[in-house]
């Protein structure tokens, strides 16, 4: 009799050799991403309009027949996923393309809450940010810049703690900026601009990693808030904001500062000036009605851009102004200083200062040869509207005439006086 093999294996007939197989194999179960986060996404391109989804764009590779979290090549363009966990993916990135998409955004969006980024930037979705959006509390960067969101910026936004970018930029919002924003302390980064927020800029020194605040063209009134002393840039032009400005000279990390068209009225004092990593200053269109403007030597000012043009600055220009090695454009027209323009002034064109415009205020004598021959020829800049002698129309400098005389004797006569 035969012996039997110890690896041979007997089957009964009862015993389906299949299930005996699947029984050996180990099952791999492909991993999915989660229903709900599915049904999010499906609810956001249902929410824009199809006749405004154009072949190219991203929207038009989501085929739901597909996993999202499972696609290759491509499909759902605009859609990164975590790692999976216990076989389920979630879609942590949700990052749209610039084409136009009409909608809005949909409740639905706040249950993606594995988001750490949510980018529609530059499309046409409308109507409110749903209240639901903010549950999604892992969000670290949020930009739906440049759309036509209406409704208000809600203080649920302080749900959001670990946002560190938030640009809201360029849409139709409305209503005032809650304070609870400050309890976001991780942002980085705000921009609220060219939207039609009213009220008061709360206190926002809670924010203390901010570096860039950008709230400009809005309608925004009352005077300056305290703002977070790491600040880098600060833009806050064309709002009603009124009132003096000393308390930013605190901010010894401030590089652009941005007042222009506002009511602040006062002194823009030395100790802003002189903000030791500034490096340009727009406090045009205002009120300001002195600058002080100290004389330095060697590098002590990083001061690039000065322009304070429309404002009421009145006395003789400010000479030491030459000594700020780095300036190359500087802008005092539409103010009212008065006298001669200083000799150093001319020594400066065509060097460092490659923008000059002195124009329209009452400055009186004849223009510096340095205007007319050598650097003089190569620099932007204007003298017009002044109550010079001897500017001809042929010269650029001078193109646009000089004030009346009548004009030039009434303002420097009560300047005397």
């Amino acid at each position: 009799m035969s012996k039997l093999m110890p690896s041979t294996v007997y089957f009964s007939s009862s015993f389906p050799i299949t299930l005996f197989i699947t029984l050996l194999i180990p099952r791999f179960v492909q991993p999915a991403t989660l229903p709900s986060d599915i049904e999010a996404l499906r609810s956001l391109e249902n929410s824009v309009d199809p006749n405004r989804i154009p072949s190219s764009s991203f929207l038009s590779t989501w085929n739901f027949q597909a996993d999202p979290c499972d696609s290759v090549g491509g499909t759902f363009l605009g859609i990164l996923c975590t790692e999976p966990q216990n076989n389920i993916t979630r879609v942590s990135t949700v990052d749209l393309d610039d084409s136009g998409y009409d909608g809005f955004l949909p409740h639905a969006i706040g249950n993606l809450t594995e988001l750490t980024t949510l980018q529609i930037r530059d499309n046409n979705f409308r109507g409110p940010i749903p209240i639901s959006l903010y549950n999604l509390t892992k969000l670290t960067t949020l930009s739906l810049s440049g759309n036509f969101l209406t409704g208000s910026l809600p203080r649920e936004i302080n749900r959001l703690k670990r946002l560190e970018s938030l640009d809201l930029s360029n849409n139709n919002l409305t209503g005032s900026i809650p304070e609870e924003i400050s309890e976001s302390r991780n942002l980085n980064f705000v921009s609220l601009s060219n939207n039609q927020l009213t009220g008061q800029i709360p206190n926002l020194t809670g924010l203390w990693q901010l570096k860039t605040l950008d709230l400009n063209s809005n309608h925004l009134h009352g005077t300056l808030p305290l703002l977070p002393i790491n600040l880098k840039t600060l833009i806050l032009s064309h709002n009603g904001l009124t009132g003096h400005i000393s308390t930013l000279r605190t901010m010894t990390n401030l590089k652009t500062l941005d007042l222009s068209g506002n009511n602040f009225s006062g002194s823009i004092t030395q100790e802003i000036i002189m903000l030791p990593d500034l490096n340009h200053i727009n406090a045009s269109l205002n009120g300001f009605s002195t600058m002080e403007v100290i004389r330095i030597s060697g590098g002590q000012s990083q001061l690039q851009v000065l322009d304070v043009h429309g404002n009421r600055l009145r006395g003789l220009l400010p000479v030491n102004l030459v000594t700020y090695g780095n300036l190359t454009a500087v802008n005092l027209g539409n103010n009212q200083f008065s006298g001669y323009i200083p000799e150093e002034y001319g020594a400066k064109l065509g060097g460092e200062w490659r923008s000059l415009f002195l124009d329209n205020n009452y400055l009186v004598g004849t223009l510096p040869s340095e205007f007319t021959n050598g650097g003089g020829a190569n620099v932007r800049g204007s003298v017009a509207q002044n109550c010079l002698s001897r500017c001809p129309a042929n010269v650029g400098w001078c193109r646009g005439g000089q004030r009346l005389a009548s004009t030039c004797e009434a303002q420097n006569g009560s300047h005397d006086g």
